[in-house]
């Protein structure tokens, strides 16, 4: 189904080292990421890649690097495809694979000014210690 992008314009995905944004992140939970309402199950659908493979949000605490005053700790979602569950060690530093991230605007309806830069996190895989 084509993304329909009202008053959001998606400005693109850039690959990035993990390291640039971050000195370390901590997996903390996964969930699935939610699609399309579904008015007969009332339920989201799971959100699913232009190839049907299932989307996952693995839930992360993102520590800034050193010297980044203008950012705290905080709880950031990276999105991973993956046929199934990933399967995660729980307050284990997590590297992921082709880290990236969406970065895109929002707009006013009628001034079509920018009201909001927002940004989204997305890799292809991960890795954390202890994994063969």
């Amino acid at each position: 189904m084509a993304r329909t992008k009202s008053y959001t314009d998606v400005e693109g995905r850039q690959s990035l080292s993990q390291q640039l944004v971050a000195k370390r992140m901590t997996a903390l939970s996964v969930d699935p990421k939610p699609g399309q309402w579904d008015e007969q199950t009332r339920e989201y659908t799971q959100k699913t890649t232009p190839d049907g493979v299932p989307q996952w949000i693995i839930q992360t605490l993102f520590t800034p690097i050193d010297g980044d005053d203008g950012h705290k700790p905080e709880v950031v979602g990276v999105t991973v495809p993956a046929k199934s569950k990933p399967e995660i060690h729980e307050g284990m530093d997590i590297q992921f694979v082709n880290f990236g991230a969406w970065v895109y605007v929002q707009r006013d309806r009628e001034s079509r000014r920018i009201t909001m830069v927002g940004r989204s996190f997305t890799a292809d895989g991960f890795r954390q210690a202890g994994e063969r």
